[in-house]
């Protein structure tokens, strides 16, 4: 219900409105390894959610992460393979990212364009993350078919032949069946420097299926193709001062046709999951999966 001001605080009669009911529900779970909402887990815990993502205009899982506090992002220092490589809290997080729940154990660069929110755990946390994750772990949630149709699309062309488009696109076939789309080509170079280029696309088919009130199941197929040839940077002075070299800012420092990155990957989860009329959840996910970065 909704009250005016009393008389004592307005000066005046309080008047009663008409009362107001807002109905509503939680969002999605994060399909992580928490055993309660991120509200009433003892941990630090940083949701970042579709909206935000969309906010940031963030095309990949670095950008979600790069204005994250506690996260910092290494290259390939070290000869360790390519691909996303977080640091949290100073600590390798490379092996502590997963999806929906289960860790990804192939290497590569995240696209974001089927990410429906990302959970970064702080701190050490064995008990959810596996023996190992000493900084923390990072969550990404993959977009599932939802109880509604919609169609939304994205388009964005800028300087240096960037250019993106995204579909999302969902239907509800009926109250037990669901589908959903998720389609992404991605292109640019890297402003004011030769040769840096990205170019990748992805598709990622989903569908939900409701056997009854309390059991359901999920499968998705996700699709990622990336050709990139990154930038190298800027070389810096070696005699201490460590001051950047005076030359051209365009100048690449690789070899053009060598220094490539690759990442194809091909992933499909099937979901299962159940909650008994006690409140207990089981979920069950098995994945199949081949990455290939080079």
């Amino acid at each position: 219900s909704a009250h005016a001001q009393s008389a004592d605080e307005a000066g005046q009669p309080a008047t009663r409105v008409d009362d107001i009911l807002v109905e509503g529900e939680r969002p999605g779970s994060d399909r992580s390894r928490f055993t309660a909402p991120p509200l009433d887990t003892p941990r630090s815990v940083t949701v970042i959610d579709s909206a935000l993502i969309e906010q940031r205009g963030a095309a990949s899982l670095a950008d979600v992460l790069r204005t994250t506090p506690g996260i910092a992002l290494g290259s390939g220092e070290g000869g360790t393979p390519i691909g996303d490589r977080p640091f949290i809290r100073g600590y390798e997080a490379s092996t502590d990212i997963f999806i929906d729940g289960v860790r990804d154990l192939g290497r590569f660069a995240h696209e974001a364009f089927n990410i429906e929110q990302v959970a970064v755990l702080l701190g050490p946390s064995s008990a959810y993350s596996g023996r190992g994750s000493t900084g923390g772990s990072i969550n990404m949630v993959s977009k599932r078919p939802r109880a509604e149709t919609f169609v939304r699309g994205a388009v964005g062309l800028g300087a240096d032949d960037y250019g993106r488009a995204t579909i999302d696109a969902n239907y509800a076939v009926n109250a037990q069946l669901g589908l959903r789309l998720n389609l992404m080509s991605h292109q640019n170079d890297t402003p004011g420097r030769d040769h840096g280029h990205a170019e990748r696309y992805g598709i990622a088919p989903s569908i939900a299926f409701r056997f009854s009130a309390h059991t359901r199941a999920s499968f998705n197929h996700y699709v990622l193709r990336a050709d990139d040839t990154p930038d190298l940077g800027h070389p810096f002075a070696v005699d201490g001062s460590n001051a950047p070299v005076a030359v051209r800012r365009d100048n690449y420092y690789g070899v053009i046709g060598r220094d490539a990155r690759r990442n194809d990957a091909d992933i499909s989860t099937l979901i299962l999951e159940h909650r008994f009329a006690n409140g207990f959840e089981l979920t069950n996910v098995t994945r199949v999966g081949e990455t290939i970065s080079q």
